[in-house]
């Protein structure tokens, strides 16, 4: 009914199943200011992120969308049976063969870092793994989880990718940064940088009201000289 819309789910692949009614408690009139519905995905006093920026059209980033799949549950990342990832590897190919890039961090949801440990350790019993084994008295730890990666394009012969969990990286999404380029850019110290005008501020506003009236504030822009610098895989399945 007209009006009545619900909130139902919220996916981070591009298929969902619907099997019933919506049950939850997000009208789609809360969205209406004025009777005209506003999108609130964007922040007009907020500067665009590196995803953002990787995924504008033109932008020389490296973006990997996996293949649709099954609807609900997508692709997950593939095993290449060698301790490797096929996805990963294509990006890191790409990159070096375009650009000569060899990235230095890929930022993950929790459900991607899970997701790779296992994988990673559940490969070939032939798979070119190394483990770093540190030994304390009475201390014995349980769990594995693979935080580099090995990355074979790049002038060392192989350098490695750290693998960093970030609490704002929605799931099913992977980014690439690259600190260093291998070759100059004029006047250019960092590829990637917050270029700060005035710091977080506070200012305590005149008492107009019985009510204490503040804010604080922050005047910045985020900089990124080299957009090819940055790699995406997206629409990645939980698996």
């Amino acid at each position: 009914m007209t009006g009545s819309e619900k909130l139902g789910a919220i996916t981070t692949i591009n298929s969902l199943v619907i099997t019933a009614t919506a049950t939850g408690s997000q009208l789609a009139t809360s969205l209406q200011v004025n009777n005209v519905y506003v999108d609130n995905s964007t922040n007009a006093l907020a500067f665009d992120g590196l995803i953002y920026q990787a995924l504008i059209p033109g932008s020389g980033s490296y973006v990997y969308t996996m293949a649709t799949g099954n609807a609900g549950t997508g692709t997950p990342l593939t095993s290449d049976g060698a301790g490797g990832k096929i996805e990963i590897d294509t990006v890191l190919k790409s990159m070096w063969d375009n650009y000569r890039l060899s990235p230095d961090t890929m930022w993950v949801n929790s459900q991607e870092a899970l997701n790779i440990s296992r994988k990673i350790l559940a490969g070939s019993q032939i798979a070119a793994q190394r483990f770093v084994f540190e030994t304390a008295q009475d201390l014995m730890g349980g769990g594995i989880m693979v935080r580099t990666y090995l990355n074979r394009f790049s002038m060392q012969g192989g350098s490695v990718v750290d693998i960093r969990v970030h609490p704002n990286m929605p799931a099913g999404t992977i980014l690439m940064t690259t600190k260093i380029l291998p070759y100059p850019l004029a006047g250019v110290g960092n590829v990637v940088q917050i270029r700060t005008r005035q710091d977080y501020y506070q200012i305590e506003w005149p008492l107009r009201t019985r009510k204490y009236e503040y804010g604080v504030y922050a005047d910045e822009v985020l900089q990124n000289y080299f957009p090819p610098s940055l790699a995406l895989i997206t629409n990645i399945g939980n698996g």
